[in-house]
């Protein structure tokens, strides 16, 4: 039996049909990049930041989540939760 291997585009190196993702548009079906080298792209272009309604956002697309009624309800909720959070502390005390 022969076995399928392609080889990446990033990495140089033939590797099984098995460790790529599956692309419609390839000519084989396949996206044109291995696994690894894609898994390796996207741990050092994404960076998460935690925003001020409390999720983590990727960097990128903080500006967008601000402007995005999303990020107003987390908010809202979020803030909420810290008045009665406070609230509760202070009449234990």
């Amino acid at each position: 039996m022969e076995t399928l291997t392609k080889m990446c585009i990033k990495c140089k190196e033939y590797r099984l049909f098995t460790e790529y993702s599956k692309n419609k548009y390839g000519k084989d079906g396949l996206f044109w990049v291995c696994n690894y080298c894609l898994k390796e792209y996207y741990i050092n272009n994404t960076k998460p930041v935690k925003c001020d309604c409390g999720r983590l956002i990727n960097e990128k697309y903080l500006n967008t989540h601000i402007k995005s009624n999303i990020h107003k309800k987390y908010l809202t909720c979020y803030s909420e939760i810290i008045k009665k959070s406070e609230n509760e502390t202070v009449s234990r005390v």
